[in-house]
């Protein structure tokens, strides 16, 4: 990513880039999701800070912070303990950005794919409901699996095959919406022919491979209706 500026606060170094925040204090590297104008449920602190730099610097600071949002028109720092996910609720609040916090590895149990800074692990001994696996995620300071590129899909498809088929991923249909969106807020793209169907309540996604393809595509499916084997991906900052 282009190098924009650099600017000191309070002795820590915090590097600004397009979608990318760096800071020497405690190592930390945060990443811009896709979640705008909405004040997400749940934070654990509220402060006034000029910049999304200082209010990174604020994450960095605070001992368990894993994400935090800022409004760039009131110039407000939001910070939460978990990582902000599309499907919490929410009051509109225009101006509104999210960073989550990138972990600075990616566990040995866990596979890592360099060229698209991918950190996976497939569940596929423990099947659970869509909720228990993500909290399952939840554990490795990770999520569902977030989709949300060709070259996440096409990796997938090659590395892993017809396993992958019919597992469980980090997508919601939040509040009974329409909109179909990642855990991150990314669009869904890529549905299996004449889905969603939304048949039977079906506001959870899951993966669906095809042998006579090099891409995967997603079916909804009911978030409580039956356990799923699944893929947790933890956000990493680049090995």
């Amino acid at each position: 990513m282009k190098f924009i500026w650099a600017n000191t606060l309070m002795s820590c170094v915090i590097l600004s880039f397009f979608d990318e925040i760096r800071s020497d204090c405690g190592r930390r590297v945060y990443s811009l999701i896709h979640i705008y104008d909405r004040r997400m449920d749940g934070y654990a602190s509220e402060n006034t800070t000029t910049s999304v730099k200082g209010c990174a610097e604020m994450c960095a600071s605070f001992a368990n912070c894993n994400s935090f949002g800022y409004n760039v028109n009131e110039n407000i720092c939001y910070i939460y303990v978990e990582l902000v996910k599309s499907g919490y609720n929410y009051v509109e609040d225009e101006g509104m950005v999210y960073y989550w916090v990138l972990e600075e590895s990616c566990p040995p149990n866990y596979y890592y794919d360099n060229p698209n800074n991918l950190c996976v692990k497939v569940v596929n001994d423990k099947p659970l409901m869509f909720q228990d696996a993500e909290t399952e995620c939840e554990t490795d300071n990770g999520h569902l699996l977030v989709a949300d590129t060709p070259e996440k899909r096409s990796f997938l498809h090659q590395h892993y095959g017809i396993t992958i088929s019919e597992l469980g991923v980090g997508a919601i249909q939040a509040n009974g919406m329409e909109e179909w969106t990642w855990l991150n807020g990314a669009n869904i793209t890529n549905w299996s022919p004449y889905q969603p169907d939304d048949s039977g309540n079906e506001d959870c996604l899951q993966i669906l491979f095809t042998i006579n393809d090099t891409d995967i595509y997603f079916n909804d499916i009911p978030c409580e209706a039956f356990q799923m084997k699944f893929i947790c991906e933890i956000p990493v900052q680049r090995q």
